[in-house]
Formats: C-alpha cells, structure tokens, sequence
C-alpha cells in the first residue's frame, strides 16, 4: 500500500463503536493515555462492568480513570488502575498473576508500546523496544489465553477477544531492509541478531516498525494454538490491527519532524481508539487476522510470502525459549491449549 494511499484511508470516517460490552472484564494496556484511554472509555461507555487500566505509571492512571469518569455516566467503581511495568518481565508476571485471579477475562487489548531512537536495556538484557512492544506482549498473550478460554467456555454467551496492536507501519521498506538480513546474519537467532547493539543499532529508526511486524507474526502463531470449540470457532478470537497515524504521545521522543507530521496527517485519538474497539468485538472471522480501518487486510507480502512463514515459524520458537525460564512451564501450557 502506498503512502499516498495511506494518507487517503486516514481521512475515511470509522463506524462509531456501538456493540454492547454489558457485564465484560476488560483489560487495556497502556491506557493512562492515547488510543488506549480512548479505547477504555469507550468500554466502559458501553457497559463494561471492569475495565483495568494495565499502566506503568499508577498517578498518570488514575489520572486516566479520573478523565474517562467526568466524560461518561460510569461509575468509578468500573474502573480499575493496575500497574503493569513491561520492560520487566518480573512486573509483569505480577500483573499477570494477579489478572489471572479475576473471575472472568473477557476482553484483552494488548496496546502498550514504545517509539524510540535511542538504544536502552532492560533490566533483563534486552533492548527495551523489542522486550516492552514483542516479548512482553507476547508474555501476557500466553499466560492470559488459557483464562481467557475458560472463561469463554463458563460464559458461553460471549467469544473472548485477545487483541495486539501492531501498526501499517510493519510494511516499511526500512523493516524490509532489516528483514532480508535474516537468512544470512541471524545464525544465533532472530531475537538475539536484533538484540546485538553492534549489528543492529544503526538501524533503530526501523525498531518501531520492525516490533510490529514481529507482533502480527505473533498474532499469526497464537492464533494457531488457540482450541475450538464445538463447531469449529476458535474459543478465543485473537486478531491485530492497525489503529492508522494518529494523535499520540508514543512519538514524544522522535522529534519535532514527527510532531509536525502529527499535525497535518494524523487522526484524532478518540477515532484512532475505534479501531481497537471494533478488533475487540470483531468476531471468529477475524481470527489471526490483521485489521486496518475496521476492516480485515492482507499484511505484509513478507508475512505471508514462503520466506515469511519459515520466519515467523523461527521467531515463534525463539519467543517460547526465551519466555520459559521467565515462566516455567509455559511452553507445555501452549502444548497443552488445544
């Protein structure tokens, strides 16, 4: 898709999100701002009887809970600030553990993410975009899945969702660039080649785009081990989607150039957050597919080319060795799903 074309589709009016969220538990991360914030009050505009706000910041959180209550007629008592520090994957398994202790989990939106220039590592050793945006996210998805299914499968009347949002932006030729180095520069791993700050640091102005490509292929491969129920529908309906260029504080440390462009090109959040809305609700034939403009679209020709499908497969493989001694025993908790 091009630019221009982008551009176009950014100016095209999104369905106001209407379907009933009545009795739902709801889980928005990085949702003390932006799309998230946006997405949760739409939640709770719609009957949602909890929505957490999953926040690294718990005073910015409430301060999101505070905002989303003088907007709507919600009680403040639906809403629930929970801290959730993704750039250590002991802070979230604390937030997962204590998610797991809800008694139903019906809807996930995995939206936290960060943009940045500037080469950071967690704690864990990782680069801090690929640990927040790919393996966190990817950590919630798989310890969350297995609640999520059985609360689908108590609560018959309702398909959970577990929604990642990845962006338009995993089509960058940039990302391609990165991506064709695979196959010859990666012989330790994927994950570790993009973790290597000597090989791979000149290249972080595509770190963004390339841990979104990596989370549609990750949505791709959850999907896959989700079970089915009777029928042959997935018990949970896991998608991705891009929420389009939109009004954000994710880009406060790309510089003046991306504010500006912000300014010409980029949908207001409230509209943005539709697109995450309409994923949550979105139904079995959107399973482990990617979204853009509330609609369902084809990703990248490298997702969906041979050469992609052999890397998304690595990747995968590579993501389940590195979270099983961050969570042991996830790797047969996968096994075990269907």
């Amino acid at each position: 898709m091009s630019n221009i074309t982008e551009i176009f589709l950014q100016s095209l009016p999104l369905p106001y999100p209407s379907y009933p969220f009545d009795d739902k538990t709801v889980i928005v991360t990085g949702s003390n701002t932006g799309l998230g914030r946006e997405a949760a009050r739409h939640f709770v505009r719609l009957g949602a009887a909890r929505v957490i706000l999953a926040v690294r910041n718990l005073e910015k959180g409430e301060s999101a809970k505070s905002f989303i209550v003088s907007t709507t007629d919600c009680s403040p008592a639906a809403i629930e600030v929970w801290k959730l520090d993704m750039s250590s994957f002991a802070g979230t398994n604390e937030f997962i553990e204590r998610a797991l202790a809800l008694p139903k989990l019906d809807v996930v939106v995995l939206n936290a993410a960060i943009a940045t220039n500037g080469w950071r590592v967690t704690e864990d050793g990782w680069e801090s975009t690929l640990q927040v945006n790919v393996l966190s996210t990817a950590l919630l998805a798989l310890r969350l899945l297995p609640k999520m299914v059985r609360s689908g499968r108590e609560n018959p009347g309702w398909r959970p969702h577990l929604v990642i949002v990845a962006s338009e932006v995993h089509r960058w030729g940039s990302v391609a660039a990165q991506y064709n180095t695979w196959p010859t520069q990666a012989e330790k791993g994927i994950l570790a080649h993009i973790n290597d700050r000597a090989k791979t640091e000149k290249d972080m102005g595509a770190r963004y785009p390339l841990s979104k490509l990596l989370d549609v292929y990750l949505t791709r491969e959850i999907a896959k081990i989700t079970p089915v129920n009777e029928g042959g529908k997935p018990a949970v309906v896991v998608n991705t989607l891009n929420p389009g260029f939109c009004y954000s504080e994710l880009a406060r440390e790309l510089g003046l150039g991306m504010r500006v462009l912000q300014m010409f090109f980029a949908r207001p959040t409230e509209k943005g957050s539709r697109t995450l809305v309409d994923a949550a609700c979105k139904g079995p034939r959107s399973h482990g597919g990617y979204l853009s403009n509330c609609e369902i679209e084809t990703p990248a020709d490298w997702v969906t080319s041979e050469n992609g499908q052999a890397t998304q497969k690595r990747f995968w493989n590579e993501v389940l060795d590195v979270l099983e001694p961050v969570s042991p025993g996830l790797k047969k908790s996968v096994q075990e799903l269907k």
